[in-house]
């Protein structure tokens, strides 16, 4: 097994000699009680994750877990290389191998939750339980959980068209628990985790559901704090929506034109010049982008409650259907570019 320098430096550094932190108050020499207060230490807190045939307890922040060496080898290469490592002076807590990890102990109890019940594969997953799938799913090796999380990313956010078109919803979260603010949370977990080919379809779904004025000012989440952008991601988004309602614009030029649609064997001219003009509404929908308008599949459009293009006449029907379906595919295959990303078929994953 291959275990790269950085993952062995941290696993050496949490695997060596020594004791594990104390849960009683530190002792402080009478030097220092002059001009220091005795500072206290937490106590250490027992998880519910204590297993009573556990041969390694775990400590995340001032959490400890009781599990077992098996289970963690055979999930994460990292804890395999761990717990492979030969030391006669390993830190031990009551009898047991002790590990001190430096996660925060929520995640490392959302990890060994999946540890333990991953034959449980769920419909649907929080977005803490998402990225820490994901994040710590990478940090330690634990493939299993790291291809399990970016499934329900690609499924949710594909990166080709016939994947989207099987969308009943394309804003609609399906398998993520949908909580307010987490399509941002999501945006930047994209960013952070190298997970380049979602990040077109979820900046996507920034730009539709909420305006710019929203993205900067962060969106508050259900707890009252704020999911934010970074600085340079506002600033993507703000150049981007620009770009794709130029570039929308230009795949609409077939709609404005006088004299060229309708066409010419038309059935009716004067019902589909009056709906053509009603089709050219759907350029002034507002500040937010409208997914309808810019990925949707003919037939589905909506605008203002109407079926876009539903009062024309056959001849010119099939006309529309097929210069708007091409600029559909001209707009998916630049969608990455909008991004600052390279075009589809060159967009790769982070390793």
């Amino acid at each position: 097994m291959s275990v790269s320098p950085q993952l062995r430096d941290r696993a050496i550094a949490h695997s060596g000699s020594g004791e594990p932190p104390s849960a009683k108050r530190q002792k402080v020499d009478d030097s220092s009680r002059a001009s220091h207060w005795p500072i206290a230490v937490p106590s250490l807190t027992r998880s519910y994750i204590w297993m009573t045939y556990g041969d390694v307890v775990l400590q995340a922040e001032w959490t400890i877990f009781c599990v077992n060496r098996d289970i963690l080898m055979r999930k994460s290469a990292v804890f395999n290389y761990m717990l492979d490592i030969k030391q006669p002076s390993a830190k031990t807590f009551e009898g047991r191998r002790f590990l001190q990890l430096p996660d925060s102990a929520k995640d490392i109890q959302l990890l060994l939750d999946a540890f333990y019940n991953s034959f449980n594969d769920p419909l649907s997953m929080s977005f803490d339980e998402l990225s820490c799938k994901l994040r710590l799913g990478r940090i330690y090796k634990a493939h299993e959980f790291e291809r399990n999380a970016l499934h329900f990313l690609e499924s949710q956010f594909p990166h080709d068209l016939p994947t989207l078109d099987r969308m009943e919803n394309k804003l609609r979260l399906d398998w993520i628990a949908a909580e307010p603010g987490v399509h941002v949370d999501l945006l930047n977990l994209a960013y952070e985790n190298g997970v380049h080919t979602c990040i077109p379809m979820m900046a996507f779904h920034c730009l539709s559901l909420y305006s710019l004025s929203q993205l900067f000012s962060g969106i508050e989440r259900n707890d009252g704090s704020y999911a934010m952008l970074p600085e340079q991601t506002k600033l993507m988004l703000a150049l981007a929506i620009e770009a794709i309602i130029l570039f929308q614009r230009d795949n609409l030029k077939w709609l404005r034109k006088k004299g060229i649609f309708p066409v010419r064997n038309c059935l009716d001219p004067v019902k589909c010049e009056r709906e053509r003009k009603n089709m050219c509404l759907i350029e002034s929908t507002g500040v937010r982008m409208n997914v309808s308008y810019m990925l949707e599949e003919w037939g589905k459009v909506q605008v203002d409650g109407r079926y876009w293009g539903n009062g024309l006449c056959a001849a010119c029907k099939k006309v529309a259907q097929t210069e708007y379906n091409a600029g559909r595919v001209r707009l998916w295959e630049e969608l990455p570019t909008f991004f600052g990303l390279a075009q589809w078929h060159d967009l790769r994953d982070a390793e």
